[in-house]
């Protein structure tokens, strides 16, 4: 399966992250406690749906935005992020 990742297109193993996803990729995004409380990896996303099972770091107003928590978020189906 492909995943759109800032501009790059990737493919995701099931139960891959989309910050491994972007690693993997070479495209950096700023982490730091990878648990989903800090939120250094708030990243946009733009069209697709995603899973995550901790989204401490991320407000009400975040999510209504779109926001989402790279390290926790995996890709179900097609994603593309806000570069």
């Amino acid at each position: 399966m492909r995943r759109n990742v800032c501009g790059n297109s990737s493919k995701a193993r099931e139960g891959e992250t989309l910050l491994d996803v972007a690693a993997g990729s070479h495209v950096r995004i700023e982490s730091a406690c990878r648990s989903g409380s800090c939120g250094t990896c708030m990243v946009k996303l733009k069209s697709g749906q995603v899973r995550m099972s901790v989204e401490d770091a991320l407000g009400e107003d975040d999510k209504t935005e779109g926001f989402i928590l790279a390290c926790q978020a995996e890709p179900d189906g097609d994603v593309v992020l806000e570069a």
